[in-house]
């Protein structure tokens, strides 16, 4: 018997696909945040009309002080856009395994339990929708995870088993010093969100006090004139210093501040419950380019009190002619500049500033310069926007 002492061969190794690892493709946390933009600035147009209708009922709820409605009306309206939002990552995900933005940069969705390039599941798909609206709506805050985990997996991708890859900058795992960064970042944020909160309510005593200071916060960092205005305002012999929405009010009779402003010094005044004859009266100037939302904002501005300043300045605005026929209409418009020189004789130091720069401007318009003048000379000016405009006068 011949024994064969020639060692065996082992058999050749079997070659590793030539596709890279999933961990070498993970997409880049740049390339995501700049896939969410693109995807932000291609949904916006649309959730803005489809929220619209809703918009609109806000708007007639807050006109006619139901607060119920108003609640309805703008829970209604982000349950719109959240929808229009959940259906849009959906299809495109089902559809191309990627939202149009990932699709520009060249990312992909896939799951983990499938073969790479297989369609993904609707299930799957609207499961991660969801988490990611979640996440959005904590301002995005669980997306550091793209930082620090491992697959660099929020909890959205975490949820339905997904993970993002690219086909043109990719990178592997997270280094230790962005899982530290990662860590840092989260504690810092909690850290921070424990004091404000605490801080808050220690001094406040209610939530309310903080929305009510961040709707003041937000109303002065937008209109800087009105807050300037406010503090520079000097009252002359026989005035007495007019409330924020007056000032605003007098300085966008005077031009001095737009619409988007005066909308919201008008919102902010709502806010806070004070002042609502002013602040409709602000919308119903503000919405001038709806009619119908405008006639109901000064409707219920000169709603039981029509010998108020707001009330006469809705007068002096009205310039509707009531009849077609010649006669009558030069006989009503005899009346009205009548009722119009009468008001303005009646004005007095006591008057609203925006009344006075109302009737400055009426009086200008029917060739009464001297009359104006008058009025000019008894206004103490607040600020350089209001200057102006009477200097120019």
């Amino acid at each position: 018997m011949v024994i064969d002492d020639t060692p065996l061969t082992p058999p050749p190794a079997v070659e590793p696909p030539s596709s890279p690892a999933l961990e070498d493709r993970l997409a880049t946390p740049m390339d995501r945040m700049a896939a969410a933009v693109a995807d932000f600035i291609l949904v916006s147009p649309v959730a803005a009309l489809v929220m619209s209708p809703f918009r609109r009922m806000a708007q007639e709820a807050q006109l006619q002080g139901s607060d119920e409605k108003w609640f309805i009306a703008t829970i209604s309206g982000l349950g719109a856009g959240l929808l229009l939002v959940i259906a849009y990552q959906v299809f495109f995900l089902i559809k191309w395994r990627a939202t149009p933005g990932k699709r520009l940069l060249g990312l992909s969705v896939e799951s983990l339990w499938q073969d790479e390039g297989s369609p993904m599941r609707a299930q799957a798909a609207f499961v991660r929708s969801i988490a990611w609206c979640a996440e959005a709506a904590l301002a995005g805050f669980p997306w550091i995870s793209v930082v620090g985990n491992e697959r660099r997996r929020p909890f959205h991708d975490r949820l339905a088993d997904t993970i993002v890859l690219s086909k043109k900058r990719s990178m592997g795992p997270p280094g230790v010093h962005e899982i530290s960064l990662a860590s840092g970042l989260v504690a810092a944020f909690f850290t921070s969100a424990l004091i404000v909160v605490g801080l808050q309510i220690g001094t406040k005593g209610s939530m309310k006090s903080v929305l009510d200071d961040a709707s003041e916060s937000s109303v002065a960092g937008a209109c800087e004139q009105v807050d300037r205005a406010e503090k520079e305002w000097v009252a002359g012999l026989g005035e007495t210093k007019p409330t924020r929405m007056s000032v605003a009010l007098t300085l966008y009779q005077a031009e001095a501040i737009d619409d988007d402003c005066l909308k919201l010094e008008a919102d902010s005044a709502l806010w806070r419950g004070g002042q609502k004859d002013l602040a409709y009266f602000a919308r119903g100037l503000a919405e001038k380019n709806d009619d119908e939302l405008s006639q109901s904002y000064l409707e219920k501005a000169c709603s039981g009190q029509t010998e108020s300043d707001v009330c006469k300045s809705i007068a002096l605005l009205n310039t509707t002619d009531l009849t077609e026929d010649a006669v009558e209409a030069k006989a009503a418009q005899v009346q009205r500049d009548n009722d119009v020189l009468a008001l303005i004789s009646s004005l007095t130091p006591k008057s609203e500033p925006f009344l006075r720069i109302l009737s400055i401007r009426e009086l200008i318009t029917r060739r009464q310069p001297a009359r104006a003048l008058e009025l000019i000379d008894g206004f103490q000016a607040s600020s350089k926007e209001l200057s102006f405009f009477l200097s120019s006068e």
